[in-house]
């Protein structure tokens, strides 16, 4: 079955909706720097409020890297889901929800050899 273009479109916001959702509690699993789900205080207990701890590579970059890290997660999500293969919707769906914690262990890597945090 092939999927419309709004149909991918929707995919891919259901994709990004729950890596904005969850983002925070993939930076408490990689990082172990206290973060929290949004709706138990999100950074509230993050190491970047610690004066004398490694602080969160993802909390210390700010709100505009922040944002390009987000959007470069969406966009390996989006990989699979505009992918020309003919995929039924279920596999392109669990391949983006998959593509987020690959894309961003990448990234969470590079932002904590960036900053030193394991150092």
């Amino acid at each position: 079955m092939r999927l419309r273009r709004n149909s991918r479109l929707y995919l891919l916001l259901g994709a990004a909706l729950v890596s904005a959702v969850f983002f925070i509690d993939f930076c408490n699993f990689f990082y172990q720097c206290g973060c929290r789900s949004l709706w138990a205080g999100a950074d509230a207990h993050c190491n970047v409020h610690q004066a004398h701890s490694h602080h969160c590579p993802f909390c210390v970059i700010g709100p505009v890297w922040q944002a390009l890290t987000f959007f470069a997660i969406v966009g390996v999500q989006a990989l699979p889901i505009y992918a020309p293969a003919r995929w039924p919707w279920p596999v392109r769906l669990a391949l983006a929800l998959a593509a987020f914690p690959a894309a961003a262990s990448v990234l969470g890597l590079a932002a904590g050899l960036a900053t030193g945090y394991w150092n």
